[in-house]
């Protein structure tokens, strides 16, 4: 067997190496967003809302007020600090309704 043999069998079973991660990451990706999608608060948002948005899961400070400009799934948000150009993404659970803050 020559070298260019051997390279070449060597890149089939790399690509098919590649191929077969790339299949297995994606099954483990909709594994992991299922779970995490499965405790999600039965809270909706409309576009307009003011909202507050925690920052992590170990900080109870928020961000904000934020402007939700957008419904992107059934369970993330595009929003926007007030003042700020730049947006964001959110998740539902990160975000309370600044409306039931105050009252």
């Amino acid at each position: 067997m020559c070298v260019c043999e051997w390279v070449e069998r060597l890149s089939e079973k790399l690509e098919l190496m590649r191929d077969c991660a790339v299949e297995i990451g994606a099954a483990e990706s909709a594994k992991r967003k299922c779970a995490y999608d499965q405790g999600k608060v039965n809270r909706s948002l409309v576009e307009g809302d003011k909202i507050m948005a925690r920052q992590a899961k170990w900080k109870m400070l928020g961000r904000g007020p934020m402007l939700c400009l957008k419904k992107l799934g059934e369970v993330n948000y595009r929003v926007k600090l007030d003042g700020s150009r730049k947006t964001h993404t959110i998740h539902v659970n990160t975000a309370k309704d600044l409306w039931n803050m105050l009252v």
